[in-house]
């Protein structure tokens, strides 16, 4: 709205001076959101980015609606991860992704017309440019995806257009829309770090370019720079630098930023690892002084008198660690012993991180809000003071440590036949990693150095009892694969480190095949959730998973149909059956089968049971199990933690739990919402260590496999890195033959590569949904930027 200011008269002369409308509507009075939210004419949820868009951003509001922002006036200045309050724009401005209702049309009425194809392929046209703007070279936005209600009805005839009144179908192609009223929580540091240049037309300001893409250009005063900025901007362009928002408002289309301070040098590894870090908002500062206090106090550390009264001791019990790799934070432990010919007491045992980390205390409040350790290639972020996390919480070798133990008495089947849960002391004799442990049952001879096993136990002591774990964990697995658990299986990348450097080297990429310590992780999972939601059913915290999305896993369901694969998705243990079969033939196929499920599945989410309505159900589809928690990792997830704190009250002690249901909630929604950043971080950290490789390497060769087909690109899984990338056909020296859809087949791609040499044929290539081909990539001319190409077959 045009404003109008001045008097009456509208200033001298009687002229109205008109002001420019400010880009931001100003945010609703907090009184009149809570109002809104209370009588639902408002939602409430958080807003998620797009990786590569400052424009578009989704808020999953709490009954689970994704609300689609389209612009950053309708995000108006959230930043990712806030907690915001958004207003539901009218039907008509909702959008219509035409991807996903062409492919809903065809299945309803069969092939189209040709003038119905013509005039959806022509609302994807970008709309034009305003006179004088710069055309777009981003492939990204070259063909428009999605289209509102309103252009839609106009566009197409009415026969298609009636398929936009089945609500039941149409929620899989019609995205809701809407603008942010109000920020509830600020959920995001408002800290960026990126490259800074001269301001257009304006010599009193500057602009940093942030390296996270989700967020726009930052503006800051001049003489906020370094002194000869102006004068030599090119001396600072590959620096990185730090900047603040300590406000946005309404009136100003960027925002505007102080306290900018030099990162360092752009590529650098430790200065790239900090975009990282602050880009997924992982708080790496060190704790308070109050925090550090009360570690200090504690040492010299030993048990005291009262807890070796009221603990189990199993210090003279056969108990060892089994990581992934060699680690310093070791929260879970092993034990076996025979107690008569063929019943034998197996042990999982938990660091008490509890016992420590007590409520509302200096150091439980700093726990709560990092919530989760973040791992990365070359850094460790913990959640507890490293004091704790890697020396009095960590079960490590030859100490005496606090845990909470389950222990099963079970025969050589696994068929347990009573179980024990209390808090105990421990004393772990040796501490292994999974290699290390396979190559001992295997052939001993192949390790060297040998383990140092402390106490009165020998290595021939531990390997007796891990074969005999992994006997039963056998037996585990197949019970639990025929109670029908769904289990998928991706590889992790290890990289090879240059002691000087820091750089990546080489990498391996293997999958986890050690199924011992998961298998009895689960039963300890289990048996927990069994026991918290019977003694304390207000508080239990429990790990749910709701079943897939039927109308994505039908498509997939018809996919793989097209591919000459039936896949049965009636039940996950179905669901288990119909892949297994490539698992054992075809490593590449069952790994792209998988990603491929998992895109359909729902996020698992942690809930506190009295938190919830008694008519939610608390199953988790994958694990096919109504109760299930997270149990065995204290030191480095916070709803752990929680867990340990019911757990105690479910075994005699509420003092340890005083918290309220809706407090619990709280907590888990926001280590769900740190996790999820966590992953993420860890996700960029493992690419940028990749793109090092690429840059010093390559170009790299790695075999991949196709995930899905389109106009201009096609999607591959990168198998042995576990990543996956778009190869887009412009990039390739090709010539493009079809695209299409032919007699019930998958998306198709037929491309003809030129011919080599004076002689040469120019050949052809179909690919497809799970074509196998092998990807070169390449690294860019810009730092730490690569592109995945695909050679010539």
């Amino acid at each position: 709205m045009i404003r109008q200011r001045g008097g009456r008269g509208g200033g001298r002369g009687g002229f109205q001076r008109q002001q420019r409308p400010n880009p931001y509507e100003s945010y609703l009075p907090l009184l009149q959101v809570r109002n809104g939210l209370r009588l639902g004419q408002l939602k409430q949820g958080f807003v998620r980015m797009f990786p590569s868009s400052k424009d578009e951003a989704i808020v999953t509001t709490q009954d689970g609606t994704e609300i689609l922002l389209t612009s950053m006036n309708d995000r108006n200045r959230a930043f990712p991860g806030d907690e915001v309050a958004v207003e539901v724009y009218t039907e008509k401005q909702w959008m219509v992704n035409i991807e996903e209702f062409t492919s809903h049309c065809e299945k309803v009425f069969g092939p189209l017309t040709e003038a119905q194809a013509r005039a959806l392929k022509d609302l994807t046209e970008p709309k034009a440019n305003p006179q004088g703007a710069k055309a777009s070279n981003n492939k990204s936005s070259q063909p428009r995806r999605r289209v509102t209600l309103e252009e839609f009805r106009l566009a197409v005839d009415g026969r298609l257009s009636s398929l936009l009144t089945n609500r039941d179908q149409n929620s899989n192609f019609i995205q809701k829309t809407g603008k942010v009223v109000h920020i509830l929580t600020k959920v995001h540091s408002r800290a960026a770090i990126g490259s800074i240049k001269p301001m257009k037309d304006n010599d009193r300001m500057a602009l940093l370019i942030p390296v996270d893409r989700r967020l726009p250009a930052i503006k800051f005063q001049i003489n906020e720079g370094p002194p000869d900025f102006l004068r030599n901007p090119n001396r600072y362009q590959n620096l990185l630098f730090k900047i603040k928002v300590p406000r946005w408002e309404e009136r100003d289309f960027l925002p505007l930023g102080s306290d900018l301070s030099q990162v360092g040098q752009a590529g650098d590894i430790d200065v790239e690892t900090q975009c990282i870090l602050l880009k997924h908002d992982v708080d790496d500062e060190e704790f308070s002084p109050e925090v550090s206090a009360f570690i200090r106090q504690l040492f010299p550390w030993r048990i005291p008198a009262s807890e070796l009264a009221a603990r189990k001791d199993l210090r003279d019990t056969c108990i060892f660690t089994i990581d992934s790799k060699v680690t310093d934070d070791m929260d879970d432990a092993l034990s076996i012993e025979e107690v008569e010919t063929g019943i034998y007491q197996v042990g999982v045992h938990i660091a008490d991180v509890s016992y420590f980390v007590r409520e509302n205390t200096e150091l439980d409040d700093a726990t709560r809000e990092r919530a989760v350790s973040v791992y990365l290639e070359n850094k460790i972020v913990h959640m507890i003071p490293i004091e704790l996390s890697e020396n009095l919480c960590s079960l490590i070798a030859g100490q005496d440590r606090l845990a909470f133990s389950i222990l099963w008495r079970m025969n050589g089947a696994g068929e347990i036949l009573n179980e024990w849960i209390g808090r105990t002391i421990i004393k772990s004799c040796v501490s292994l990693t999974y290699d290390v442990a396979q190559n001992l049952m295997d052939d001993p001879k192949r390790v060297h150095p040998m383990p140092q096993v402390h106490g009165r136990f020998t290595i021939q002591d531990v390997i007796q009892r891990m074969r005999l774990l992994k006997s039963i964990s056998n037996h585990l697995k197949a019970k639990r694969l025929q109670d029908g658990a769904l289990m998928l299986e991706s590889v992790e990348v290890v990289y090879e480190l240059d002691p000087q450097t820091g750089k990546p080297t080489g990498y391996k990429g293997t999958i986890d095949h050690f199924q011992l310590v998961q298998e009895l992780m689960v039963l300890a999972n289990k048996a927990v959730a069994r026991n918290i939601y019977l003694s304390v059913p207000e508080k239990a915290i429990l790990r749910i998973q709701p079943e897939p999305r039927e109308a994505q896993l039908q498509k997939l369901v018809e996919l793989c149909q097209s591919l000459g694969i039936t896949l049965n998705v009636s039940s996950p243990g179905a669901l288990q059956a119909s892949l297994e079969p490539f698992r054992l033939s075809d490593e590449g196929k069952w790994l792209a089968l998988s990603r491929l499920v998992m895109k359909c599945f729902q996020k698992s989410k942690l809930v506190c049971r009295g938190s919830i309505d008694d008519e939610t159900p608390t199953y988790h589809y994958t694990l096919n199990t109504t109760c299930y928690t997270d149990f065995t990792s204290p030191i480095r997830r916070y709803s752990d933690v929680l867990v340990h704190r019911v757990l105690a009250a479910s075994l005699g002690d509420p003092s340890q739990c005083t918290t309220s249901k809706e407090d619990i909630q709280n907590a888990l929604d926001r280590y769900s919402r740190k996790n999820a950043s966590a992953n993420s971080a860890d996700s960029d950290s493992v690419e940028l260590f990749l793109s090092y490789l690429i840059q010093d390497k390559g170009p790299l060769q790695e075999p991949a496999i196709v995930l899905g087909v389109y106009e201009k690109y096609f999607e591959v899984l990168l198998i042995n890195l576990n990543i996956t990338r778009r190869v887009y056909i412009e990039d390739l020296k090709v010539q493009v033959i079809s695209h299409n859809t032919e007699n019930n087949g998958p998306p198709a791609l037929i491309i003809e590569w030129p011919a080599e040499g004076q002689r040469g044929q120019a050949t052809r290539q179909r690919i497809t949904v799970l074509s196998r081909v092998v990807c070169k990539l390449v690294s860019k001319n810009e730092q730490l930027k690569w592109t995945c190409l695909i050679e010539r077959p």
